[in-house]
């Protein structure tokens, strides 16, 4: 395997992930793949903590009296986390579910600057506070979920700082 060989070119790397669609909450479906919806913040949940397995990054469980990966067995946990959010558009109210990277973008924290909160029940409760309000466009995929049976969306992209006169 030859990295970079002499007088081999690349043209240009074209982008050919597809363009979200714009959509109302109330013209969700379930299943909807790259979709992107505009609205406010109107209720935050977590962060929520979960144990996480150092080395893949997959959920590792408690199991007896030990933490356990399916792939790497017992393993000292790292954490991850997820914030959710309900979305009101003027049409319909949408949960949203962002783990990790996209959770602390909503925040504009680092990831370590939201682990360091877990436990700071005043200063996750100020976090919270602070997104009230605030307008976003998310994009990502809808699924039902499982306990409510309403149509939520796991968040692939959010902008935040957005220009409520354009929208």
């Amino acid at each position: 395997l030859d990295i970079d060989p002499k007088g081999e070119t690349v043209d240009e790397v074209k982008n050919t992930v597809p363009k979200a669609t714009r959509k109302k909450v109330n013209e969700l479906a379930e299943g909807d793949q790259q979709v992107e919806v505009f609205g406010g913040i109107i209720d935050v949940f977590g962060p929520v903590y979960f144990e996480i397995c150092p080395d893949c990054g997959k959920r590792a469980r408690m199991r007896e009296d030990q933490y356990v990966c399916e792939k790497h067995g017992p393993v000292t946990p790292s954490y991850s986390f997820v914030v959710s959010f309900n979305l009101d558009d003027g049409s319909d109210i949408l949960r949203v579910v962002c783990f990790r990277e996209l959770a602390a973008s909503l925040t504009k924290k680092k990831i370590d600057d939201v682990l360091a909160l877990r436990g700071q029940d005043e200063a996750l409760a100020k976090l919270r506070q602070s997104l009230m309000g605030e307008f976003v466009v998310v994009s990502g995929s809808t699924k039902r979920n499982s306990m409510s049976q309403a149509i939520e969306l796991t968040c692939r992209g959010i902008e935040r700082d957005v220009n409520v006169q354009k929208e």
